[in-house]
């Protein structure tokens, strides 16, 4: 049978600001189930579970059930689905949390980061916290994601070191963001100078991509030089 939402286990406030990351629109196993109707052989469960997606998706504190399907779901691909939702409307929602939610959520994609296995899960999740990079970064809020790109760098596992370099080449995609990385250009430098050599081929491939993303981004033509 189709999943279909439950009632919220908690409303939103006012305007349709969430309250908090236990905000919950559907519960965990129906998110779970309808998430998985996208993965079926089944060209009608799967038109049922867009439609349904598509209304959720308008909620804010839907965000927080996808998070917690993220974080939670022994399924890659259910992850990696959570992911790419996240992306599609959290910077449009962003501005509907409360500072106390902003950082949960913060705080959660990175230690997500850490987490995860599964390489496509953790390009996706790079992904969302680029967005809302987007929007943080020009604020002046998130000036800890400079040191968690600058630790993942210098971490002794390699996906980590990947990591990295994948949250530098999105970052670098969005003007606004570079412009606010210019103080940290000189030291970034040298991160993407010693990724460029690192032993590990993912590694390397991500840095490089990382360099391309520099050079389109750079202002003039002395910050565009690795």
């Amino acid at each position: 049978a189709n999943a279909q939402p439950r009632a919220a286990s908690r409303t939103t406030r006012a305007g349709g600001r969430p309250r908090g990351m236990d905000t919950s629109l559907i519960g965990a196993p129906d998110l779970e189930a309808l998430l998985g109707q996208l993965l079926v052989n089944n060209s009608q469960q799967i038109r049922d579970a867009e439609a349904a997606l598509k209304r959720l998706l308008a909620e804010p504190a839907f965000q927080c059930d996808l998070l917690h399907r993220l974080r939670d779901s022994a399924n890659v691909q259910v992850r990696q689905l959570a992911a790419v939702l996240m992306r599609r409307r959290v910077g449009a929602h962003w501005s509907k949390f409360q500072p106390g939610v902003q950082n949960q959520f913060k705080a959660c994609l990175l230690h997500q980061l850490e987490l995860e296995h599964e390489k496509s899960v953790r390009r996706c999740t790079a992904d969302v916290v680029c967005v809302i990079a987007k929007h943080a970064l020009p604020k002046g809020e998130w000036q800890e994601l400079y040191g968690y790109v600058v630790q993942c760098a210098q971490d002794a596992r390699s996906q980590q070191r990947e990591v990295a370099m994948q949250l530098l080449a999105s970052l670098l995609e969005h003007e606004e963001v570079f412009e606010c990385l210019q103080p940290h250009l000189e030291y970034l430098r040298g991160l993407l100078q010693r990724a460029l050599g690192d032993a590990e081929a993912a590694v390397s491939l991500s840095a490089l991509r990382a360099t391309g993303a520099w050079t389109q981004a750079a202002f003039n033509e002395d910050d565009a030089k690795l």
